[in-house]
């Protein structure tokens, strides 16, 4: 029931180089020249962290933060481990843009061409942006009112449980018929049992084990297993279901809430709602921008020259 994560070629280079200067048993290997010593100045600086010669100093790490969405911010603030990891792979971005200066990269024909292409994007995106703002009275009561009406089919919000589980893993067990057995006989006790307490002695997920089998939260279908979810539509609330294998061995699920299917108030997605239909109005107002330039000038095209042009290019 753990969320898999994907990450890029450019994410996984500045992982490996996030740890480079770690072996697999712990020990120092040998670092790249931007992660030696630090000097006796830069170790004077205050840091919020050090990695080498590189360091995150306070402002800094306050303008990064800045950059990532709210959300984010508010998971890194709560999990110190996934903190630690994201200012490791900003101080590898650091060491790797230092590492490129120092070879003057930035000076490379074939990189200020794509720099120039990255800074004319930028000023374009950000004057269009200028000239393209949404009243801040938009929108009002009614047109939000409106807009909930016409998509009230978007805006359903699917039934939720909250699940407790014990897991028996195949491998832990001794082979797949010996954990059905274990799954068995632990449902037969579960009927009159603590389901909490089962759980916490025999489950063989430990993140679920110690909070009683409780997966964490109400969860919509789409965020379970495939094959617990049919099983919860049959349940009642408190019952547990028999065993059912998975990819990996059996779960005895425990449904211990349910919230049926319902349509979201405009309460509920009122701000959700506000800003689609900002960013909506502000591209209408960049459109109208861009086509009134457009059309108020004419269009004159050389034609043997635009082909003598495109000849060249091949």
């Amino acid at each position: 029931m753990r969320p898999a994560f994907r990450c890029g070629v450019l994410a996984f280079a500045l992982a490996v180089l996030a740890g480079c200067g770690q072996r697999e048993d712990g020990g120092a290997g040998q670092a790249p020249a931007a992660l030696a010593k630090p000097s006796a100045s830069a170790a004077a600086e205050p840091a919020v962290a050090r990695l080498g010669a590189l360091q995150v100093a306070p402002d800094e790490l306050k303008a990064l933060l800045a950059e990532v969405p709210a959300e984010t911010r508010a998971q890194l603030s709560e999990n110190r481990d996934a903190l630690e990891r994201w200012m490791r792979a900003r101080l590898a971005e650091k060491a790797l843009y230092e590492q490129a200066s120092a070879q003057d990269w930035q000076q490379r024909p074939q990189v200020k061409t794509l720099i120039d292409a990255a800074a004319r994007q930028i000023v374009l995106r950000t004057y269009l942006e200028s000239v393209s703002t949404v009243p801040e009275d938009y929108p009002s009561d009614a047109e939000l009112q409106a807009a909930y009406q016409a998509n009230k089919a978007q805006l359903a919000v699917p039934a939720l449980y909250r699940v407790s589980q014990i897991f028996i893993a195949a491998s832990a067990a001794g082979g797949l018929a010996e954990a059905r057995k274990r799954a068995q006989e632990l449902y037969r006790q579960a009927a009159d049992g603590d389901f909490a307490e089962l759980a916490r002695k025999h489950s063989d997920d430990p993140q679920t084990a110690r909070n009683g089998g409780d997966i964490g939260g109400l969860l919509a279908q789409a965020q379970l297993l495939p094959a617990i979810r049919p099983a919860l539509e049959r349940l009642k609330v408190g019952a547990v279901s028999e065993p059912i294998q998975g990819a990996n061995g059996f779960h005895l699920v425990k449904l211990t809430e349910r919230r049926d299917a319902r349509l979201a108030t405009l309460d509920e997605v009122r701000g959700r709602l506000r800003e689609s239909l900002r960013a909506q109005r502000q591209e209408q107002i960049a459109k109208a921008y861009l086509d009134g330039l457009v059309n108020n000038a004419t269009l004159s095209i050389d034609g043997a020259l635009l082909g003598k042009t495109l000849a060249e290019l091949h």
